[in-house]
């Protein structure tokens, strides 16, 4: 069928951009939206040139279906990647709980048997019998895990190491290693609790040292009044990131 001539009396054809837009919208389905960007992008551009070629092209609806069926497939997409995203990291959660409940509950049998001091690191934690097994130290997310001093195990949890008996509980001592999630970080305490902590809240200071490295440190300055080296101070301020 002959598409009918433009005022000119040019004939008319239908938009590429916009019957292509609309293929790479409707693929968005069975390709979990990868095709959906570029679908979009076609959509509008089709969509302007039919505008402005004085008649000459046709397919208006086709670029507005392709713009809705590359919207609709682009939502699709990034919702299945997230939940992807979510379904690997969630049976990694309770591991990484339980991990950092094991290290507290270890830091707490070597007070009892250190007059209340606090261990230097974790793989004394280990050599001395209080943590069973050095899978403890490792949580599922990190694939990377740093070595604890050398020739120590590998650990994916950051340590402060020993601080004064008079910390106070709602000090972080330990949390998991920047970057194994998404959005934040477990976090022990002190009084040995584990908590999940918000990236943003971690970062910033608003007086509340159980959700703050900022204002852990603080409190951890505080504990260690003018016992505190130079070299100890700088130790502190790289394990709670205080700049500056």
């Amino acid at each position: 069928m002959a598409m009918p001539p433009a005022e000119d009396g040019e004939i008319r054809k239908t938009s590429a951009l916009a019957s292509i837009s609309l293929i790479l919208g409707v693929s968005g389905i069975p390709f979990v939206g990868l095709t959906s960007i570029p679908g979009l992008f076609l959509g509008i551009a089709g969509l302007r040139s039919i505008r402005r070629s004085n008649g000459r092209l046709l397919g208006k609806g086709l670029a507005i279906a392709g713009i809705a069926a590359s919207a609709v497939t682009l939502a699709f997409g990034v919702t299945f990647h997230l939940y992807l995203r979510l379904a690997r990291e969630t049976p990694q959660l309770p591991v990484s709980i339980a991990n950092l409940e094991k290290i507290g509950t270890a830091i707490i049998d070597y007070r009892k048997d250190s007059y209340g001091g606090y261990p230097p690191d974790l793989k004394v934690l280990l050599k001395k019998g209080y943590l069973n097994s050095p899978k403890v130290l490792l949580d599922p997310a990190d694939k990377t895990p740093a070595p604890v001093g050398p020739g120590g195990p590998r650990c994916s949890y950051e340590y402060v190491g020993a601080v004064p008996v008079s910390t106070p509980g709602e000090a972080i001592i330990a949390y998991s290693r920047r970057g194994l999630y998404q959005g934040g970080r477990f976090v022990l305490y002190a009084d040995c609790a584990v908590a999940w902590v918000n990236a943003d809240k971690l970062r910033n200071s608003h007086g509340n040292p159980r959700t703050s490295l900022r204002d852990s440190y603080e409190v951890v300055l505080k504990a260690f009044g003018d016992n505190l080296t130079e070299e100890r101070k700088a130790e502190l301020r790289k394990f709670y990131e205080v700049e500056g």
